[in-house]
């Protein structure tokens, strides 16, 4: 018999998982499909993304988990999202103008910092934000279920995206819809 605790980690471990299997599943074909540049601005945006999601947030997030009730919990998380939109707009306005003043002549800057960087942050800020309430409110296994499904999602629509010759950006859209899976 397990006790809620060890039925809930049992729960959260396998979608992580189950989620991390799928791209590693995925790569072989990804791979054959996609060239290193196009894996490199993937990682350049989630890098992006990654750090700006910290910023945005202010890491107001992590308030979540702490209040004192569901209510309080819920105006951390939209507090949270509001500064993640705020934040990512204020950025892409900043890179953009910031390009405009160094005269980049290459219109993949112009995407990865002012486009795709900004809504990438934006999306990963709101999966996170998302994800925090729920596990507060103790809803682990659609946690699991959404962590697993964006990962079939974004193996999917990187190869079908790659098959319709996105090459550059694929992986990055391919990422962006999954997250909005959750959204």
């Amino acid at each position: 018999q397990l006790s809620d605790f060890q039925r809930h980690l049992l729960v959260q471990s396998s979608g992580t998982v189950l989620s991390q299997l799928v791209p590693i599943i995925a790569s072989p074909l990804l791979t054959r499909i996609y060239a290193p540049a196009d894996f490199g601005l993937y990682g350049v945006v989630v890098s992006i993304a990654t750090l700006l999601a910290i910023f945005i947030t202010l890491r107001v997030d992590h308030g979540i988990i702490v209040s004192p009730s569901d209510d309080e919990a819920k105006k951390v998380a939209v507090l949270s999202l509001w500064l993640a939109v705020a934040g990512a707009a204020f950025f892409a306005l900043a890179a953009a103008v910031t390009i405009a003043v160094i005269g980049a002549s290459d219109w993949t800057h112009f995407f990865t910092w002012v486009v795709f960087g900004p809504l990438a942050a934006l999306l990963a800020a709101a999966t996170r934000t998302l994800t925090l309430f729920n596990n507060r409110l103790k809803h682990f296994a659609l946690v699991s279920r959404a962590r697993f499904a964006q990962a079939i999602v974004a193996a999917a629509a990187s190869v079908l995206l790659g098959f319709l010759a996105f090459q550059a950006y694929g992986l990055v859209v391919a990422l962006l819809i999954a997250n909005l899976l959750y959204v």
